[in-house]
């Protein structure tokens, strides 16, 4: 079995992501008008799980 250890560049851009998570709700306007539409909802796990693949290859 072969194990992956991340890097510095890997930790440090999941930290950015995760702040980016908790940050960005507070920056959005109180009254929004409606929820998000479907497809933000369906496309964000993707991106997220893109993104895990990524940086586990790059840790490589």
């Amino acid at each position: 079995m072969v194990h992956y250890k991340w890097s510095v560049g890997s930790i440090v851009a999941m930290v950015i992501v995760a702040a980016f998570l908790l940050l960005l709700p507070l920056a959005m306007s109180p009254g929004m008008p409606q929820p998000p539409p479907l497809t933000v909802f369906s496309v964000f796990p993707v991106l997220m799980a893109a993104l895990l693949i990524y940086l586990s290859q790059a840790s490589k």
